[in-house]
């Protein structure tokens, strides 16, 4: 009974943290830049008429409403019906992948957003930047060290819990898909800081600020991925298994906190986008 209520609040928390708080974030976030930076001042900010940017945030409100309100439709009907458990972590990871939908889609529309603002860029200034980066230039050694220890502690775990020839226990698969997803964190972080840059206005600045706030995204993501799938394979070795639907969606709810992350407007050079200003691409 208490395990039920307790999934039923993590579940709940998932549905606000996901589908109601971060879209709110977002939501002021760009209403704010619509106030403060509008299209009559700032033209370079809106290759569109800025008319198309608010029905488009309208639609991921709703979208973020509609599928909020399935949420907590879900979660009475799981309230007041009888389950044995079984289906629950399912219940918890369909959830997620549904409540992700409105993300994806406003990260492919940023793409496009951007592919149009260098369409429509009125220079193609180069301009070289004579400093290299490197990676340490973003995050500190102690997180990239962090990281390095608790992926290396995987590996010495993986080897320990195979010698017990657990049934179920994947073995040295959880090794290859763990350094899977790290060489794709690492990718994203050598393209953010070697690859064209996605707005051409952007300032030489707040480049470095994004890299490094992506860079540490990805380092924390690594970090928070290695120890869950560590913990999902201890919670089954120790016949834990009814707990495992709370982790995933903590561990979901971890996720969102550290990829909704954004920088913080104020730090932002928005002069670029000016009348007159050009792009350096």
């Amino acid at each position: 009974m208490i395990e039920n209520i307790l999934f039923i609040i993590v579940l709940s928390g998932q549905v606000m943290v996901i589908s109601y708080f971060f879209p709110g974030r977002i939501i002021r976030r760009i209403n704010f830049i619509f106030d403060s930076y509008p299209q009559s001042t700032y033209p370079n900010l809106y290759p569109e008429p800025v008319e198309n940017y608010r029905n488009g945030l309208r639609i991921y409100k709703r979208m973020n409403i509609i599928i909020m309100l399935a949420g907590f439709c879900l979660i009475a009907y799981l309230l007041f019906s009888s389950r044995s458990g079984e289906w629950d972590r399912t219940i918890v990871t369909a959830l997620f992948f549904i409540q992700y939908i409105p993300i994806l889609l406003v990260e492919i529309k940023y793409n496009q957003y951007y592919k149009l603002m260098r369409l429509t860029a009125k220079s193609t200034i180069r301009r070289a930047e004579l400093n290299p980066r490197r990676l340490f230039d973003f995050v500190s050694p102690f997180s990239i060290g962090l990281a390095l220890v608790v992926y290396i502690a995987f590996i010495l775990f993986i080897i320990y819990v195979e010698q017990f020839d657990f049934p179920w226990f994947g073995g040295y698969l959880n090794v290859a898909g763990i350094t899977a997803v790290n060489l794709f964190f690492a990718g994203i972080i050598l393209w953010n800081m070697y690859g064209k840059k996605k707005d051409p206005y952007q300032s030489y600045d707040d480049r470095n600020n994004q890299i490094g706030h992506i860079s540490r995204q990805m380092i924390f993501l690594s970090i928070a991925v290695t120890l869950f799938i560590s913990l999902e394979i201890i919670l089954a070795g120790v016949e834990m298994r009814h707990i495992q639907p709370l982790t995933t969606s903590i561990y979901f709810q971890l996720l969102a906190a550290i990829s909704l992350r954004t920088l913080r407007i104020e730090n932002m050079n928005f002069e670029v986008y000016k009348e007159g200003k050009a792009a350096a691409i």
